[in-house]
């Protein structure tokens, strides 16, 4: 007569089983809180984000050009002065006003992609300005790094959270080039 084992066989696979559950459910729960921890913590002395906002020239200019490829064309090379003028002033260690010139990039860029996206019908030529754009945009993240490496951490911050808008942006802009809503084709 035999004993009833109580470890048999599959009283162990259902232990181990539940020991493994609860090993990745520790694992897991370990991991969440490093990810939590690991979350960049904003300097006390932050200087405050700069200011997106379009000059008059500037405004004047873009709304004074109705066509996609010339607007667009124009926004790029205001966006290309203004990051011109911000590297010139990081490199003069004039950091502050190095801030404002990369605000009113940004601006130049929001302005941009909301007139492309209001006029935006799936036409080739909306489409061309949006690409013209993403590619343009593909070109300043790596000289936004160079500014951002210039800069003391307290104003570096605002750069590197510039260049997440700048991710942003052409994350938007090659959108509507691969909607479902474009057809090939279309004209």
């Amino acid at each position: 007569m035999m004993k009833n084992n109580p470890f048999s066989s599959r009283h162990q696979s259902v232990v181990s089983c539940f020991t493994r559950v609860a090993f990745l459910l520790l694992l897991t729960a370990h991991c969440s809180l490093l990810t939590i921890k690991a979350q960049e913590e904003k300097p006390k002395d932050l200087v405050p984000p700069p200011l997106a906002i379009l000059s008059d020239i500037e405004e004047e200019k873009l709304n004074a050009e109705p066509d996609f490829n010339k607007r667009t064309q124009l926004a790029i090379s205001l966006m290309d002065a203004r990051l011109k003028r911000a590297e010139e002033l990081s490199s003069q260690k004039n950091y502050m006003e190095s801030l404002n010139e990369l605000g009113g990039f940004q601006a130049i860029i929001r302005n941009t992609l909301n007139f492309l996206n209001r006029n935006n019908s799936g036409r080739k030529k909306v489409l061309n300005s949006f690409k013209r754009l993403e590619i343009s945009l593909r070109q300043t993240v790596p000289r936004l790094e160079i500014v951002r490496r210039e800069m003391p951490y307290r104003y570096s911050y605002r750069v590197r959270e510039m260049m997440k808008f700048v991710r942003e942006a052409r994350s938007n802009a090659v959108e509507p080039i691969f909607s479902d809503s474009v057809l090939p084709g279309d004209n």
